[in-house]
């Protein structure tokens, strides 16, 4: 039994939303775009230092929690590098890894949008904690396999932004890696191509009060898909206030706070899937300082 237990955890090992997708969710990506696209690199007139806490599914055993370091920054007036550090744990299984990128910005006038393109190169390692499985059968192959495999990979994005909106594009997992422990096909998964697109807009709708409606589309090659739409509103440039739908998954409720140098944001997920008579919901804590750069974009 305990067997079909570590294949079940392995299948979702990367998967955060019962979709099947590989990647960790992020339901404030909107506050730092380079979190979903590498495009997105060195694109504000600041340097984001960004921390990101998620945990989902609480009151199920062992849930997948989700913990990130990143940041990125213009260099000179087109490029612009960024690197992420972070770690996903879901009961005996770690994914930990960082990511660096390399974005480019093409401006397209003098005073209007720019394209950018971005390429990330990523080096995850995936780790089985044996020490924390009671199996009935010491020759299992999830015992005699390995605890380790490191894994290379690579995503690519473009982005057309400006100050009033953004329309983005994202391919992750360019070379669909195997992950295989050496457990004769036991906690084995191959990594499939993400794609993302998403927009958004910024509306004054009045002296002190900014709409931000957002919407990201993502489908996964093996036929999965799936839609965020998002809406946000911001009080004197400084009070936050969102709700959020992930299609099949949850409801997202955010708040948070925000000023020239820090945000910081709570969002809490209301899962409306098959798990939401296990769980009380998902709670991710985001908060981002900025530096100035004096020589922006």
């Amino acid at each position: 039994m305990k067997k079909y237990l570590v294949i079940l955890i392995f299948s979702t090992l990367l998967p955060l939303s019962l979709s099947a997708q590989q990647f960790p969710i992020i339901s404030q990506y909107n506050w730092d775009q380079y979190l979903v696209n590498p495009a997105a690199a060195g694109s504000t007139d600041y340097i984001p230092i960004t921390l990101i806490f998620r945990k989902m599914w609480v009151g199920v055993h062992d849930s997948p929690s989700i913990q990130m370091l990143s940041s990125n920054m213009p260099v000179g007036n087109r490029m612009g590098v960024g690197l992420k550090i972070f770690n996903f744990s879901q009961g005996p299984l770690r994914h930990t890894g960082f990511e660096a990128t390399y974005a480019y910005h093409i401006p397209l006038s003098e005073t209007g949008p720019k394209l950018s393109f971005g390429l990330t190169g990523s080096f995850y390692q995936y780790y089985l904690d044996k020490e924390s499985l009671n199996m009935e059968d010491p020759s299992d192959p999830v015992l005699l396999g390995d605890s380790k495999k490191f894994v290379p990979d690579a995503d690519f994005g473009m982005l057309l932004y400006d100050k009033k909106y953004f329309v983005g594009f994202t391919v992750a997992s360019l070379f669909q890696g195997k992950i295989n422990l050496g457990t004769e096909g036991v906690a084995e998964q191959k990594k499939v191509r993400h794609y993302y697109l998403n927009g958004g807009y910024n509306f004054d709708a009045g002296e002190n009060i900014m709409l931000q409606p957002s919407v990201m589309m993502k489908m996964i090659e093996a036929g999965v898909f799936q839609a965020d739409i998002n809406f946000m509103m911001v009080f004197n440039k400084m009070i936050n206030f969102g709700v959020s739908y992930r299609t099949g998954d949850a409801v997202g409720i955010q708040v948070g706070y925000q000023n020239d140098f820090l945000l910081f944001g709570y969002n809490y997920d209301i899962a409306v899937s098959d798990i939401r008579t296990q769980t009380s919901g998902s709670h991710e804590i985001i908060f981002i300082y900025k530096i100035k750069y004096r020589n922006s974009q």
